[in-house]
């Protein structure tokens, strides 16, 4: 068996790295809209953050989290192929280790590093990797984005764009074009994406299902 189908065959592995929004729903959608209008996360740390747990292990997380209303995460955010960010971005997974050991690593390791002390102050559950910059621009990676929401109609509006054809445009095509397509608006595909409500309805058990999912969506196709 290659490393491929082991890898593949394991529910608890994802061929994606995410980045998830903190906060409220409101406030989730709102950084989520003004990421994409610029194509690029920042940070206030030297570091931008993202989990390795699959998306599909996840919906039970946002459900818990979701009954507090300071939540620490919100269903809303983006995703990029691991390999891609490992190669390209030089994502790292974080070394979970003590104070003590951490302060002997030296200076260069030290931004993938974060405390555990089982019992008392543990994120190990966030499987998290980081890549070592404050700005990550990723607009030669549009077609890599994944979008996640919490339901279809949010993906909708999200990843679904408009384009209106101008009446001198319109002039110009044929009376057959016209009959099949009489109101010039066209609907097209600017970004990948899933939503929680379609994993959950599909019943989606694996990103592995998933990642063949995202891979039959095509950006800039009409809807």
């Amino acid at each position: 068996m290659s490393t491929l189908d082991i890898k593949n065959s394991r529910p608890d592995i994802s061929p994606y790295l995410f980045h998830f929004i903190k906060g409220t729903d409101c406030h989730a959608k709102k950084i989520l809209n003004d990421i994409l209008a610029t194509n690029c996360l920042k940070s206030n740390l030297p570091y931008i953050c993202f989990t390795e747990m699959p998306l599909t292990s996840s919906i039970d997380m946002f459900r818990y989290m979701g009954q507090y209303p300071h939540q620490m995460y919100a269903p809303y955010g983006i995703a990029f192929p691991r390999d891609l960010l490992f190669d390209k971005q030089n994502a790292r997974p974080v070394i979970y280790s003590t104070k003590a050991e951490i302060d002997t690593f030296p200076s260069e390791l030290k931004w993938r590093t974060l405390e555990l002390t089982p019992g008392v102050y543990d994120y190990s559950w966030l499987r998290e990797w980081r890549i070592p910059n404050s700005c990550f621009n990723f607009h030669l990676n549009i077609n890599d984005l994944i979008v996640i929401v919490r339901n279809d109609d949010e993906l909708e509006n999200i990843v679904v764009k408009e384009d209106r054809v101008t009446n001198e445009e319109y002039s110009n095509y044929s009376d057959e074009f016209k009959e099949i397509f009489p109101n010039p608006v066209f609907y097209y595909r600017e970004y990948k994406g899933i939503s929680l409500e379609t994993i959950c309805r599909e019943n989606i058990n694996s990103d592995s299902l998933l990642s063949k999912i995202i891979k039959e969506q095509r950006n800039g196709e009409c809807l």
